[in-house]
Parts: structure tokens; sequence; C-alpha cells
């Protein structure tokens, strides 16, 4: 959704401040987009924190990964 959000202002700042000619919109909203989303993306996780969920590392794998040895018969 941020990314739809930031994209849309990106293309909608220009236009509203008067830019009317399609290249020069380009032109302004490449950059404009990339800021855009760096600062929705900044405030977004202070508005809506990340869900934060421990997962014990009992496997010793941070891939999930077993040691052939230890496989499970199917």
């Amino acid at each position: 959704m941020m990314r739809i959000g930031s994209f849309i202002l990106a293309w909608l700042l220009p236009v509203a401040s008067g830019a009317r000619n399609i290249l020069v919109i380009f032109i302004l909203s490449v950059p404009l987009y990339g800021v855009i989303l760096a600062l929705l993306v900044y405030v977004g996780k202070h508005i809506i924190p990340p869900n934060v969920v421990y997962q014990s590392r009992s496997s010793g794998s941070t891939l999930g990964l077993q040691d052939p040895g230890e496989a499970k018969p199917k």
C-alpha cells in the first residue's frame, strides 16, 4: 500500500504544482517516488509498528534446515 500511495503522490505532486508536460512530470516523479516512499516507510513504522515474533533456535539453523542424518522419515 505504501508503494502504491507513494507512486500516486509522486505523479500528483508535479501536476498539482503546475507541470503540464508529460516528460517533466515523469522526470520529477521518479526521484519523488523514492523520497516519498522512504518517508512513508519511516513514518509508517512508528504509526503501525511491525509484529515481532520470537522463535527459538532449537534446530541450530537460521534457515530451518536439518542435518541429513536427522531427517524425519516420510
